[in-house]
C-alpha cells in the first residue's frame, strides 16, 4: 500500500521540491499551498473513507466531517 503525504506549503518551489523527496521514498505526495483549503478534500474522497474506518465514525463527526 502506497502512503500519502500531505505537504502544505505556500512557496511553491519549496512545496515542489518536497514533493519530489517525497516521491523519492515511494510515497504520493498531495501538495496544496493554504491549510484551510485542504479542510473539503478531507472530508470527502478514499482518504475520508479509510479515516473514518480507522477513528469510528462518532471521532469521525467530532473532527466536523460528520
Amino acid at each position: 500500500m502506497t502512503r500519502t503525504v500531505l505537504i502544505i506549503e505556500d512557496n511553491p518551489g519549496i512545496g515542489e521540491l518536497v514533493s519530489m523527496q517525497i516521491k523519492d521514498l515511494d510515497m504520493q505526495p498531495v501538495l496544496v499551498d493554504r491549510g484551510d483549503s485542504w479542510d473539503s478534500r478531507l472530508c470527502s474522497g478514499a482518504y475520508a473513507d479509510r479515516q473514518k474506518h480507522r477513528a469510528g465514525s462518532s471521532a469521525w463527526a467530532r473532527n466536523g466531517c460528520g
